[in-house]
């Protein structure tokens, strides 16, 4: 039991009762086609500038239980900074916006579309 300052006791049910509808809500989670939507958006106005302005470029091709399947082209192909990029730059993104994408990926070129 916790007491309160005053000297009487309280339960652990009750003490959390209060904080349990304050708790943060799990967002609804988006149609497939809604989720793709959204994320080739911020792709659109957040991601691809940057890239583009140093010679590179990125494409979304899937998302498969919150992860991104893109790939890099340009000068992003052969960089040795694309794991961070893609982890750090597009992930990061991405997931401040839309927490439900956990993870990212290069598409593999045997991968059908």
């Amino acid at each position: 039991m916790i007491s309160s300052f005053s000297g009487s006791h309280i339960s652990f049910s009750t003490f959390f009762r209060g904080f349990s509808t304050n708790a943060p809500k799990t967002p609804p989670k988006m149609d497939p086609e809604a989720l793709f939507k959204k994320v080739d958006e911020i792709i659109e106005k957040r991601i691809r500038p940057v890239l583009q302005a140093d010679g590179g470029d990125i494409t979304l091709h899937d998302i498969k239980d919150g992860c991104l399947i893109v790939s890099l082209d340009g000068a992003c192909t052969h960089c040795s900074s694309k794991k961070s990029t893609l982890h750090y730059g597009v992930l990061g993104a991405i997931n401040d916006e839309i927490p439900e994408i956990t993870d990212i990926r290069l598409k593999m070129d045997f991968e059908d579309l």
